[in-house]
């Protein structure tokens, strides 16, 4: 325990960075908590997309997608969001709809704006495209 102390002390400034992370991702889940926004793993992103033909929404700018983006996903950058999604998905609103960006940090908020839309079954692909990417699952490129 002495030791633990004296690193804290001797290292004040990344204990600070440390326990500022730790608030920040508490907060970010509380608020996608009240804000009715369910997270998936990329695994049970997979599920709904297989069993239930969910649809991916990708909010990363048009280069980042044309490199690689999950199967069959729709670019709608976060800039573009609050237009709403046009005809496109608007007829079928009970279909669901997993949003993701690069790293989750921000499928969130928009998230929280689909469901603002009237669309009831939205989901944050936990950790975005890199988790995604890094779990090994496949991607489409350019189309």
């Amino acid at each position: 325990m002495d030791r633990i102390l004296e690193f804290a002390v001797n290292n004040y400034v990344l204990v600070l960075l440390l326990v500022g992370v730790l608030i920040a991702l508490v907060v970010n889940e509380l608020l996608l908590a009240t804000r009715g926004v369910k997270s998936l793993e990329p695994g049970s992103a997979t599920h709904l997309y297989n069993r239930e033909q969910a649809q991916f929404i990708d909010l990363r700018g048009d280069a980042e997608f044309h490199k690689g983006h999950l199967p069959e996903a729709v670019n709608v950058p976060q800039s573009s969001l609050s237009k709403g999604l046009g005809a496109k998905l608007e007829k079928d609103k009970e279909r669901p709809i997993i949003v993701y960006c690069t790293s989750g940090m921000q499928s969130g908020k928009a998230a929280a704006t689909l469901k603002k839309q009237g669309f009831s079954n939205v989901y944050q692909l936990k950790g975005g495209f890199q988790a995604w990417q890094g779990a090994g699952y496949p991607i489409e490129r350019k189309r």
